[in-house]
């Protein structure tokens, strides 16, 4: 990362707080506006060592005096190892957002799709409904001419065969009745 003199301060302050390099009690390091970070003891001079127990900065006389009390390793590792960390962190965020935005996409294309197929299914229903209800009526017509011809047809050969009989027994009558006169 490459950050001016006026960046790092509050760039070092937000990002290496979330990597212990800001003590839980909020005991910044001291950083001048050059980008020199001081020994949190001696406050006059520069820190090379850190110290991961405490997170603290200290000084190459502290690093001497305090090496048995304190587990310190270089300032300059320190803080290349939370770049690397940052660097790492950012990549890995920027892969899950990328992918959480590809999923969203995917799930309003999803969404649009769904009601696109709702509305087509509902309009194929209606269609179908219509198609057949207009098929019901047609057979009800077909059918109800039918039984009106059916029924005309039935009548007019009862009553064919009506007069037919009436005929026969009119005949029948008439044979009986010249028969009984001899």
């Amino acid at each position: 990362m490459n950050n001016s003199s006026n960046d790092f301060p509050s760039l070092f302050n937000s990002f290496f707080s979330q990597l212990s390099l800001i003590s839980p009690n909020n005991d910044s390091l001291s950083v001048s506006s050059s980008s020199t970070i001081f020994c949190h003891e001696h406050i006059n001079l520069k820190a090379s060592y850190y110290c991961d127990i405490c997170s603290h900065a200290y000084c190459h006389e502290c690093q001497i005096h305090h090496a048995q009390q304190h587990t310190l390793s270089s300032l300059q590792d320190t803080i290349d190892n939370a770049r690397q960390l940052t660097k790492q962190f950012l990549i890995e965020s920027q892969t899950l957002l990328y992918h959480l935005d590809e999923s969203l996409k995917q799930s309003t294309r999803t969404m649009e799709n769904i009601s696109i197929k709702s509305s087509t299914i509902e309009n194929e229903i209606r269609t179908m409904i219509k198609y057949f209800l207009d098929t019901l009526s047609q057979r009800q017509d077909f059918l109800l001419k039918n039984i009106d011809k059916i029924q005309t047809i039935k009548t007019q050969t009862l009553q064919r065969q009506i007069n037919e009989i009436n005929q026969v027994i009119k005949q029948l009558h008439l044979t009986i009745l010249g028969k009984v006169e001899f």
